[in-house]
C-alpha cells in the first residue's frame, strides 16, 4: 500500500515545463521580441522612411528613425551575444547538444572564439580595425559561427531519439550559414574541383538559402501539426502575409524588392518564378512559426513546439545572408534553440516509456 504513491508518481510523465520562458528560457524569448523590434525598426521603417514617407535627411522623423536602427542594431547584438553563450552552456548540460566529452570539448573551442570574437567587434570595433585585425577577425567569426552550427547540427543527428523529419529540417536549416560563408568569402571556389559548386553558390545562394529555410521549417513542424484548428489558424495568417506582399510586389515592384532585400538580405530577380518562389517560402515559414507557437499555448504532450517556432522565427529574421553581428547571433541562438526543441520533444515524449 505504501509503495502505490511513489508508483504512481513515477508512472505519471512529467507536464510539460512551463518554466522554459522563465529562468534559462527568458533570454531566447527576450531575444525573440528584440529581433522582430530590430527587424521592424531596422530593416523595415528605415528604408520605407526615405522615399514612401519622404523623410529628408536632418528632419524629425529621419533623426528619430535613425536613432531607433541604431539602438535595435546595439541592443540585438549585446543581447544576442549574452543568448548564445548562455545556450551554448546549456547545449552542454546532460542530454543536450553538446553533452559528449567531445562534442563539449568542440563547443568550449569554437564557441569561446565566437563568443570573443563578437564581443571584440561589437565593444571595440575601432581598435580592431586600427590594429589591422577588423578584416581576419570577422573571417574567423563567420568561420567559427558556421562550426558551431555544424558542431550543434552533428550533436543532434547522433541522438537515437528525434524523428528523422526533424533532423532533416535541422540539416536543412543550417545550409545557410555555408551558404553565406561561400559568397561572403569564396571557400569552395578556390578549389578547382569544387569550382562549379561554388559559383553556383555565388549565384543563387541567396534563394537557395530561402529555399532550404522554408523546407527545413515545414519538417521542424512536421509538415502537419498535431491539432487542426491551430495549424488552420496559421495556414491563413501564412496565406495573409503572402497575399499581402503579392499585392505589395504587383503595385509597388520597386519599393517591394528594395524591402525585401534591405529586411532579409535577398535581392530578389524581376521574375515570375522567382517572385513565386519567394511568396511560397514567405508561406511556409509563417506558417511553420505560428503553428508551432498556436500549439505551444494552447498545451502539448511535449511543451517543445514553443522552442522549435522560437527557433525558425529568429532563423528567419536572421534573413538570407546574416552579415551583421545582430542577424549572426540571431542564427546561432535560432538553431540553438530548435535544436533544444527537437531534443526536448524527444525527452518528453519518451518519459511515459520509462517510467513504465
Amino acid at each position: 500500500m505504501s509503495a502505490e504513491p511513489a508508483d504512481d508518481a513515477a508512472a505519471d510523465p512529467q507536464p510539460p515545463a512551463r518554466q522554459t520562458w522563465l529562468g534559462p528560457g527568458f533570454l531566447p524569448l527576450s531575444l525573440g521580441a528584440v529581433a522582430v523590434f530590430e527587424f521592424l525598426s531596422n530593416r523595415v521603417l528605415q528604408p520605407l522612411s526615405t522615399s514612401p514617407l519622404g523623410a529628408t535627411p536632418g528632419s524629425t522623423l529621419a533623426i528619430v528613425v535613425g536613432a531607433l536602427s541604431r539602438y535595435s542594431q546595439n541592443l540585438a547584438a549585446v543581447l544576442g551575444i549574452f543568448v548564445v553563450a548562455a545556450m551554448l552552456v546549456a547545449a552542454m548540460r546532460p542530454g543536450g547538444a553538446a553533452s559528449q566529452p567531445l562534442g563539449r570539448m568542440s563547443i568550449v573551442m569554437m564557441g569561446g572564439l565566437t563568443v570573443v570574437l563578437s564581443s571584440l567587434l561589437t565593444l571595440w570595433p575601432d581598435f580592431m580595425s586600427a590594429a589591422g585585425l577588423l578584416k581576419r577577425a570577422q573571417w574567423l567569426l563567420q568561420l567559427s559561427s558556421v562550426c558551431v552550427a555544424m558542431l550543434i547540427t552533428l550533436g543532434v543527428l547522433q541522438r537515437r531519439g528525434p524523428p528523422g523529419i526533424q533532423k532533416l529540417g535541422i540539416v536543412l536549416v543550417m545550409l545557410p550559414a555555408l551558404f553565406q560563408l561561400e559568397i561572403q568569402w569564396g571557400v569552395m571556389t578556390a578549389s578547382g574541383w569544387l569550382q562549379r559548386y561554388g559559383l553556383l553558390t555565388l549565384l543563387y545562394g541567396p534563394l537557395l538559402a530561402m529555399a532550404t529555410l522554408a523546407m527545413g521549417s515545414l519538417c521542424l513542424s512536421e509538415w502537419r501539426p498535431a491539432r487542426p484548428t491551430p495549424s488552420l489558424w496559421a495556414l491563413g495568417f501564412g496565406l495573409a502575409a503572402a497575399a499581402l506582399m503579392g499585392v505589395i510586389i504587383f503595385l509597388w515592384s520597386s519599393t517591394a524588392l528594395r524591402l525585401i532585400y534591405m529586411a532579409f538580405d535577398l535581392r530578389l530577380p524581376m521574375r515570375f518564378e522567382a517572385q513565386t518562389l519567394y511568396l511560397l517560402c514567405l508561406t511556409a515559414w509563417v506558417y511553420s512559426v505560428l503553428g508551432l507557437f498556436f500549439i505551444g499555448r494552447g498545451g502539448s504532450n511535449t511543451g517543445s513546439e514553443p522552442l522549435r517556432g522560437l527557433g525558425l522565427l529568429l532563423l528567419g529574421l536572421a534573413g538570407c545572408q546574416a552579415r551583421t553581428m545582430p542577424q549572426m547571433m540571431f542564427f546561432l541562438a535560432g538553431l540553438l534553440c530548435a535544436s533544444e526543441g527537437v531534443l526536448a520533444h524527444t525527452t518528453r515524449r519518451a518519459a511515459p516509456r520509462r517510467s513504465e
